[in-house]
């Protein structure tokens, strides 16, 4: 109890006193490769963590106390932290809700002595908060197990800077690759989702998950989308002038949501390319979309009033209730793969997939499952009554000169 009773003051230890690494090491001394956030309260199992991570060049600080995160987010971004899922009884649940609510893209490692499958719901509930997952250690744990994931989290955050992605942009390293979706029913392609892609000149291609976190944070994340829009758009044309109705689909971050000129500037930039909103489709996650704030939903509401398609993707992951679901002026639900690849082999999955598709048709949506991978899964759909598919089975993203439209 006497421990438990620091929670009232702010108690963030830091590992052998390198604070000035915490605030950009403004006080002079070379910095090291990043800085890790070891969210614990047992002493022992932080400074082990702390231990591991130095070795591989990351400072680091430990926090006792879920009072000092914001505190702790506001003065710096960690490069990897990890979040032990029994931190003050039942709080390492809130800490990732509240890392969620910060908009955290750092890597997180989950530590904790739960059951696996507690330990994969709770990895499952963090992905739904849009946290980045990068693996689980269960206590007790090896050393070499968490530097390899330590390893892992510092090659991700220390290849590319917010720099590399301007100089790429403005030296036309991206591009755009396109997955086919495909009506089932009818067993047509009736559109395609834009995948954005970076041809590194020294690097090759770059895997998204490697630069669009940190795109994500940065203030290029709307000239990206912009970019990204105004591509779709002229690829959509092309398309319809070789005779191909198809229509487009490409993610919208939600960050985009508090901006009030947004929906006007994307209706402007697609007519400036001859196409029109109805034949392009907004993709927002539904952790995104639930944000309850009268803006976002006005912004929603002037895209869909505008002509867009709006698509709530990685639907099932979220907390969306049916109120907000009703309210909201979506077109289309898409399925998040992760229930989708299971529903030929869990009966639990196959009961999630088919009350979605009920919801959606309720509400007067169409209803997209990703990920589908094999015929099996394809015709299970089709029975299910889904109304459109993608993935491998039917295309892996391609340029749009190889994308099959027939």
């Amino acid at each position: 109890m006497e421990r438990r009773g620091c929670v009232k003051r702010i108690t963030v230890r830091l590992y052998r006193g390198r604070i000035r690494w915490l605030h950009g090491r403004a006080f002079g001394g070379r910095a090291r490769m990043g800085w890790i956030l070891v969210i614990e309260d047992e002493a022992d199992v932080s400074d082990l963590i702390l231990g591991v991570a130095r070795v591989i060049g990351l400072e680091g600080s430990a926090l006792a106390d879920p009072l000092a995160l914001s505190a702790t987010l506001e003065r710096a971004h960690p490069s990897v932290i990890t979040v032990d899922m029994r931190f003050g009884g039942s709080n390492g649940i809130e800490v990732l809700r509240r890392l969620g609510d910060h908009r955290v893209r750092s890597p997180i490692v989950l530590v904790s002595g739960v059951d696996p499958r507690t330990l994969a719901s709770a990895r499952r509930l963090s992905e739904s908060y849009g946290l980045r997952i990068i693996g689980a250690l269960q206590k007790p744990f090896r050393n070499e197990d968490l530097r390899q994931l330590l390893a892992t989290a510092l090659e991700r955050v220390k290849a590319f800077s917010e720099s590399d992605l301007e100089a790429a942009l403005r030296n036309g390293e991206f591009f755009l690759e396109f997955q086919p979706k495909v009506a089932i029913a009818a067993r047509k392609i009736i559109g395609a989702e834009a995948l954005m892609r970076w041809s590194h000149p020294e690097k090759g291609v770059v895997p998204p998950n490697e630069f669009i976190p940190l795109l994500e944070r940065s203030p290029l994340l709307k000239p990206f989308t912009q970019y990204v829009l105004r591509s779709a758009a002229a690829q959509r044309r092309a398309w319809a002038t070789a005779g191909y109705e198809v229509s487009i689909a490409e993610n919208l971050d939600a960050a985009m949501l508090k901006d009030d000129s947004i929906p006007e500037k994307f209706l402007a930039l697609v007519r400036e390319e001859h196409c029109e909103p109805e034949h392009l489709i907004l993709e927002v996650t539904e952790t995104g979309a639930m944000d309850e704030s009268a803006r976002s939903m006005e912004i929603l509401t002037r895209f869909r009033v505008a002509g867009f398609g709006l698509s709530m993707d990685d639907f099932g992951t979220g907390y969306s209730s049916m109120v907000q679901l009703h309210r909201l002026p979506f077109s289309e639900i898409k399925i998040d793969r992760s229930f989708v690849g299971e529903i030929t082999a869990s009966r639990e999955a196959a009961a999630i997939v088919r009350t979605i598709i009920s919801l959606g048709h309720e509400l007067g949506m169409q209803v997209c499952a990703e990920g589908i991978e094999d015929r099996d899964t394809h015709e299970h759909l089709s029975k299910l009554r889904c109304d459109i598919a993608q993935g491998y089975h039917y295309g892996r993203p391609a340029a749009a000169n190889r994308v099959v439209l027939t």
